[in-house]
């Protein structure tokens, strides 16, 4: 039960952090 939650915790996380780079990256694309 545990390594579930801590798989799906995990992969909100990753999911979390590609949305932050990805909006990073689109602000760099608009300066070019």
């Amino acid at each position: 039960m545990f390594l579930l939650f801590a798989w799906i915790s995990l992969k909100y996380l990753k999911l979390l952090v590609y949305s932050l780079t990805f909006n990073i990256d689109k602000k760099n694309d608009v300066k070019k």
